[in-house]
């Protein structure tokens, strides 16, 4: 299991105040659940990942805001296509690397990262029970646990749909929006080389297991992460670094 997220610890830094949240955020759904899931991502996840989980809640909020941006999509309609709610898409995105943080090992447990990070959501909206039904959290759960899970995310529902595009379309995959609307984000939340930062903080939690067994779960075969951390002892192997220290399985 991974560790569950403990509302009661004391982060570090310090968490900012409601007031500073909403003053340089004003996008963040006003709501109690909103904030706690932003001050846990803000004090818990490194600038590249915390910016990148912004953007990403901008351009799903933007898929969300005009519908016809999909329209093109190549998929059927998601089997589950209950209304979503703006807070609930903020969870998810705002903590759907959660489970990848560098600054403490608080999340990561002996499942794969995407899996501890939607456990975390989890525990944090099951604080906010009025803010959420269980069927409700269980479409946060999976939309975090599938947003690496290409065919599957963009056809369980559309918080699953919605925040698996977004991660794609901050990674240069995709053209949902302008260039020109992804340059004005990333001049207001840099990018900050996160595709190196959140790729060496997945294999530094696999390679950290001590035994293949826990690794086998913290990397199961064909995933993302296994993918990652294959790429990683083949480039250690050679001794070769990959272009700009980025991940060839990024």
């Amino acid at each position: 299991m991974c560790p569950p997220a403990s509302l009661s610890s004391t982060f570090s830094p310090a968490p900012p105040s409601t007031s500073e949240v909403l003053s340089s955020l004003s996008f963040v759904p006003s709501s109690p659940l909103a904030l706690a899931a932003y001050t846990l991502a803000a004090t818990q996840l490194p600038t590249p990942i915390l910016n990148h989980s912004l953007r990403v809640f901008l351009y799903a909020s933007h898929f969300h805001a005009v519908p016809s941006t999909l329209s093109t999509l190549p998929y059927p309609a998601p089997v589950s296509q209950s209304p979503l709610n703006l807070v609930h898409l903020f969870v998810a995105c705002i903590l759907h690397d959660l489970g990848a943080s560098t600054i403490t090992d608080r999340f990561d447990g002996s499942q794969r990262f995407e899996v501890c990070g939607a456990d975390a959501a989890v525990a944090l909206m099951e604080t906010f029970a009025d803010e959420s039904s269980e069927a409700e959290r269980l479409d946060v759960w999976a939309a975090i646990s599938l947003h690496t899970s290409p065919g599957i995310a963009e056809r369980y529902s559309t918080l699953t749909r919605h925040l698996r595009l977004a991660v794609l379309l901050d990674f240069g995959r995709g053209d949902l929006v302008k260039q020109e609307t992804k340059q004005v984000v990333e001049k207001e939340w840099p990018r900050g080389e996160i595709e190196r930062v959140l790729g060496s903080a997945i294999v530094k939690q696999v390679i950290g297991k001590e035994d293949d067994g826990k690794r086998a779960l913290k990397a199961p075969k064909v995933s993302w992460p296994w993918a990652l951390v294959k790429s990683h002892q083949e480039d250690v192997e050679k001794g070769v670094v990959p272009e700009g220290g980025v991940n060839r399985a990024f």
